[in-house]
């Protein structure tokens, strides 16, 4: 993404005022909001470089408390970054409009490819990724995802168990890069349809994945594993109701006979400061994982690589 302004506002209506997001040197994110007189700036350092990859960039505000926050979320690199915005001016109904209307008073960057607006703070880091009737295997049988809660026990990939810590759902937009999409049986094991984000991981093992990769599994994200048989589009919606769970160790869980990650709380855990504005926000404290909370054995594939692997027949 190069440097410059990614969106930018200016209009009169109701008053003097304007909305800019920009990318500076290094990767930082920096923001300018003005009312009439009145202008609020924030900076966001971050480690994002020339390499294009997928980047969340969210700013969110609490006018009556004078706080916000301007928040960058890497969801390859599981990475969240995040700077507080002192005294945010809100957002007049018409400038929130001429925002999400007016493409000519509110012209995109090249390569920004999504700009959606919320009337409530939204989380920000992972996100949750799976459809609430898809089946996770637990020691008492077969249980719809949206339906487990915490203290459950489930089966996950390494043959074991593992306890869910949290369990919970986000609403999210499902057009463009947040579009669904079906992992269709038998392709990849799975012994029935899955609906999952485009950002959700699945585990893969076998031979292939061996003589490809020299490991016995790999992660991949499903929108790089798509192609026209085993990955395909979801019947279009304007919002879907994702779910996610939370294990209290890094492990995969077992939906429809297919391994695929639950929540991962690395990037949280490694910033304790980002977890109030997380999705885990209301997770007790007592319930949190300990420790790195890292997989460092699953070897995580990038775009051409999972292409790769989804081309050569292995599903």
């Amino acid at each position: 993404m190069q440097q410059g302004d990614l969106i930018r506002l200016d209009t009169h209506q109701p008053w003097p005022c304007g909305l800019m997001l920009g990318l500076g040197p290094r990767g930082s994110v920096h923001l300018t909001q003005w009312q009439g007189n009145q202008i609020v700036t924030a900076a966001l350092p971050t480690d994002l470089g020339a390499v294009r990859e997928s980047t969340v960039i969210s700013y969110s505000w609490d006018a009556p408390t004078r706080i916000g926050t301007l928040s960058l979320w890497l969801p390859d690199r599981r990475q969240l970054f995040q700077a507080d915005v002192i005294g945010p001016l809100p957002l007049s109904y018409r400038m929130a409009a001429a925002l999400m209307t007016l493409p000519d008073g509110c012209p995109l960057a090249p390569g920004v490819s999504f700009l959606a607006l919320s009337d409530r703070v939204e989380p920000a880091g992972p996100t949750a990724t799976i459809d609430g009737a898809a089946p996770v295997a637990t020691p008492r049988g077969v249980v719809p995802m949206g339906r487990l809660q915490p203290g459950e026990v489930v089966l996950t990939g390494d043959g074991d168990i593992a306890q869910v810590r949290w369990a919970g759902w986000q609403d999210l937009p499902a057009r463009g890069p947040f579009a669904p999409l079906v992992l269709r049986a038998p392709y990849y094991g799975a012994r029935e349809n899955v609906t999952i984000a485009p950002c959700q991981r699945l585990v893969l093992r076998g031979s292939g994945v061996e003589y490809l990769f020299a490991r016995d599994r790999v992660g991949a994200a499903a929108r790089h594993l798509r192609h026209d048989r085993a990955i395909v589009p979801a019947p279009p919606v304007l919002v879907k109701r994702w779910h996610q769970v939370l294990l209290d160790r890094p492990a995969s869980l077992m939906l429809a006979g297919v391994e695929m990650e639950g929540l991962d709380a690395a990037p949280l855990l490694a910033n304790p400061g980002t977890w109030g504005s997380s999705l885990l926000a209301g997770m007790p404290n007592e319930w949190r994982p300990r420790g790195r909370f890292q997989d460092t054995t699953l070897r995580i594939l990038n775009n051409t690589e999972a292409v790769t692997l989804a081309m050569s027949g292995v599903a």
